[in-house]
């Protein structure tokens, strides 16, 4: 894991959950890498697979605030 990442890391996590608990996940698909894998396990409306920030955008539409 890059060292700058690893130490960022501890701060940006906090960050990220309060922004998403505020309906602000612009801000979260920010800081995402362009393409991005992000997967949440499970059979209900909150699983699902994103493979690019626009992905992940919709899934926080379809699941968020």
């Amino acid at each position: 894991m890059n060292p700058f990442y690893r130490a960022a890391l501890p701060r940006l996590a906090p960050l990220m959950y309060r922004a998403v608990n505020a309906g602000r996940y612009g801000l979260v698909i920010a800081l995402c890498h362009p393409d991005i894998v992000a997967r949440m396990a499970g059979t209900t409306p909150l699983s699902g697979a994103c493979m690019l920030r626009e992905e992940y955008r919709l899934w926080f539409e379809r699941t968020g605030p």
